[in-house]
């Protein structure tokens, strides 16, 4: 089953026409995260940083989508501080106050990283509990974490081969984890 995850393209496509981009405002509800027409756009033309991003944190991160059967407990902690410290350097280099575009990544990859260190303490707390069910702080970190690769990976274009191997390891991530796109996708809205 081919889930649809690009929500973004067709409203930017819709309204292209008849709003003026610099003065258009995106919000991204789930996040907190607003971004002017102008920067998404700027963001979209930086296709290297996006496959950066998305291969580092995401396709090489088989926490984030592989089966929960074939976790193992000490493989997700050091997955995971190993993510939430790649996210951290990406952050490093994204901070600034002057680059709307670098600040965008910044707030993404600041959120990620967050939500990595989450999914890490509680993993950590229930270390000793054999018993414990690793599939529930990874389930959740994927909820809240698929809707910032979403975002990532809409800004791509349609032939990206990294755009590609994203969406592909979206959908098994969905599929291993029983999560529906309704829960995922990121909701825009124009201010």
């Amino acid at each position: 089953m081919k889930m649809i995850f690009d929500t973004l393209q067709p409203l930017l496509t819709t309204i292209s026409a008849t709003a003026d981009f610099t003065t258009l405002i995106l919000n991204l509800k789930q996040l907190g995260i607003k971004i002017s027409g102008k920067t998404l756009q700027g963001v979209q033309k930086d296709k290297q940083t996006l496959a950066d991003v998305l291969n580092e944190c995401f396709n090489r991160k088989e926490v984030l989508w592989q089966r929960f059967d074939w976790e193992n407990g000490d493989w997700c902690y050091n997955s995971l501080v190993g993510l939430q410290r790649k996210c951290d350097e990406y952050c490093g280099q994204f901070l600034t106050t002057s680059d709307d575009k670098q600040y965008f990544f910044y707030q993404l990859l600041r959120l990620w990283g967050n939500n990595c260190n989450e999914a890490y303490k509680e993993l950590y707390r229930n270390k000793d509990n054999h018993k414990y069910d690793l599939s529930k702080p990874l389930r959740k970190l994927r909820v809240k974490t698929y809707p910032i690769i979403i975002t990532l990976v809409q800004q791509l274009p349609e032939n990206d081969l990294i755009k590609q191997e994203s969406m592909q390891r979206l959908e098994k991530g969905c599929e291993n984890s029983r999560i529906k796109i309704k829960q995922i996708l990121p909701e825009w809205s124009i201010e």
